[in-house]
């Protein structure tokens, strides 16, 4: 083989080795290197059950929805949503549900405290957008009318509750009176002074419900004296969270030359699923900034240190495979069941999971209730 023809060889494997190089090396660096595309988003929360009740006077539930955007939580918009519905067959249509506080006295149809007022119940598609104005701080319950102005049923939401009578007691309990009767008749200027100091027998014993006395000052849960249908006002069906962990939360930063910004929030919600209502542990992204990163992926952990041993994945909703590549606000749910109190003293972990590289994160605080 002559010098020419092995230079030739050998340039075209330079040649080659430059091209396989070249075009190896892009594509190493759009799979492993190059930054995922980040989206903004600014969208609002989904639904969240924040009151229900079971109907008193027919079958069915009441439930009202909220939502609201993270980039402002001082806005709400509340939904009303009815299941198994089965309204009287002798109510007369229209049937209007008036949404008042239910721990008042007056009549519905004459009270001059403030209602709100949803037509025609019966023929809306739920879950029905309530207009501004209602407030779900002002309206413990509701109360449905139809087109004879008879009541045919109402239903109550959480509310101020008055506080329950309390019970006499047990006739099989000795009486106050012979325990301190020996105390008093051994002293005759006890007894000769009844103006003064009254006998035992003028005072209530526990079998004579003190309390009882003023009935009118404690108005009951079911004020329905004044509505002629008599239907009671049912007991609210809410759901109140023991005391303990209301939310966790953390400020996230960046490691290094990363940058990551934002808020994370992690609370126990109610949706409505499929006519069930389930506690849902639910994320609240504000004022998100993803890092630019080529795997990056976020995690909740437990404890705080920079590795992800034992930690959950939260797959981003619309992101690429599930990576932390969102910016903005919005709202996202848990696709499984946690305990807030395992989580209290841990910590959310921005990790690039393809080369094992801590990008960021930050530690959780809790509220507690």
């Amino acid at each position: 083989m002559g010098w020419s023809k092995k230079k030739k060889i050998i340039i075209y494997g330079i040649v080659a080795l430059v091209v396989c190089g070249s075009v190896g090396g892009g594509l190493f660096y759009h799979f492993a290197l190059k930054s995922v595309p980040i989206v903004t988003i600014d969208e609002d929360s989904p639904q969240k059950v924040v009151d229900n009740g079971e109907i008193d006077g027919f079958d069915g539930k009441v439930i009202i929805l909220s939502t609201f955007r993270p980039s402002d939580v001082t806005k709400f918009t509340y939904y009303l949503s009815m299941i198994g519905t089965e309204y009287p067959i002798d109510a007369t249509p229209p049937i209007d549900l008036h949404f008042r506080d239910v721990y008042t006295t007056d009549n519905i149809l004459t009270t001059t405290e403030s209602t709100f007022v949803v037509a025609n119940v019966q023929s809306l598609t739920f879950p029905y957008r309530l207009r501004s104005g209602y407030n779900p701080e002002i309206y413990n319950g509701g109360i449905f009318i139809d087109a004879n102005e008879a009541i045919i049923g109402n239903v109550g939401f959480s509310g101020p509750v008055p506080p329950p009578v309390p019970p006499p007691a047990p006739s099989s309990q000795p009486s106050v009176t012979p325990s301190v009767a020996p105390s008093v008749t051994s002293q005759p200027s006890v007894t000769s002074k009844p103006s003064v100091s009254p006998s035992i027998s003028s005072a209530p014993s526990p079998s004579s419900p003190g309390p009882s006395a003023k009935p009118t000052t404690i108005p009951s849960v079911a004020t329905t004296s004044s509505m002629p249908s008599g239907v009671q006002s049912s007991h609210p069906s809410v759901f109140v969270p023991p005391p303990g962990i209301v939310s966790l939360s953390t400020q996230l930063s960046g490691s290094g030359s990363y940058t990551i910004k934002g808020t994370i929030t992690l609370e126990i919600v109610l949706r409505l699923v499929n006519g069930e209502i389930v506690e849902t542990p639910s994320f609240t992204f504000q004022n998100i900034e993803s890092p630019s990163a080529p795997d990056a992926f976020l995690y909740l952990s437990k404890d705080t240190g920079k590795d992800v041993n034992g930690a959950i994945t939260i797959s981003i909703d619309g992101a690429s495979n599930g990576r932390l590549a969102r910016n903005g606000n919005f709202v996202q749910d848990l696709d499984e069941e946690i305990n807030l109190e395992d989580y209290k003293n841990g910590s959310f972990v921005v990790w690039c999971k393809r080369f094992g590289v801590y990008l960021g994160g930050g530690e959780i605080t809790a509220l507690l209730s």
